[in-house]
C-alpha cells in the first residue's frame, strides 16, 4: 500500500507540475494580449474563454497534490477537542466519506462532460467545446479520490489511535 501511495504522490505532483506550466502560460497569454492590445491596437478574440478554460484544468490538475501535502484547509479547533482514540476514528470515517464523496463527484462530472459532448455545446466566441476541460477537472477530482482514500488506508494501517 506505500508504494501504491508513493505512486499517487509522484503522481500528483507531476499533475501539479503540469498544472504550473499551465498556468505560465495563461500568464503568458494574458500577457501577449495586453501588449497587442497596447502596440497594435487588436486584442486576441477569445483570451477571456480560454483563460477561463485553462484555470479549470489548473485547478482541476492541483486537486490532487494539494490533498496529498496536506495543502487544504482543515477546520481542527473542535477536533483536538477529543482524546485521541476518537480522532483517529473520526479520522478513519471521514476519511472513507470523504473519499467515496470524491469518487461519486468525479464520476458525475464524467457524465456531465459525456452530456456537454452530446449535446455539442461550444463556447460562444471561439466555439471551442466545453466538454474536454469538464472531464480533466474530473480526472482531478478522480486522483483526489484516490489520494485520500489511499492515505485513509494508511492511517487504519497505522494504528494511529491504539
Amino acid at each position: 500500500m506505500e508504494r501504491i501511495t508513493r505512486n499517487l504522490v509522484s503522481f500528483s505532483k507531476s499533475l501539479d507540475l503540469l498544472a504550473g506550466i499551465i498556468l505560465l502560460g495563461i500568464m503568458a497569454f494574458v500577457c501577449c494580449n495586453v501588449l497587442m492590445r497596447i502596440f497594435l491596437g487588436a486584442p486576441i478574440s477569445g483570451v477571456v474563454e480560454f483563460v477561463g478554460f485553462f484555470t479549470s484544468i489548473v485547478i482541476g490538475l492541483a486537486l490532487a497534490n494539494c490533498g496529498a501535502t496536506g495543502g487544504h484547509v482543515a477546520v481542527e479547533y473542535f477536533y483536538e477537542k477529543f482524546p485521541l482514540k476518537v480522532q483517529y476514528v473520526l479520522k478513519i470515517v471521514l476519511g472513507f466519506v470523504s473519499a467515496a464523496f470524491l469518487l461519486f463527484a468525479s464520476c458525475q462530472v464524467g457524465v456531465y462532460a459525456m452530456s456537454i459532448l452530446q449535446s455539442g455545446q461550444k463556447s460562444a466566441t471561439t466555439l471551442t467545446p466545453f466538454w474536454p476541460f469538464v472531464l480533466i477537472v474530473g480526472f482531478g477530482v478522480l486522483v483526489l479520490s484516490l489520494v485520500v482514500l489511499a492515505q485513509t488506508i494508511l492511517a487504519v494501517k497505522g494504528g494511529g489511535g491504539k
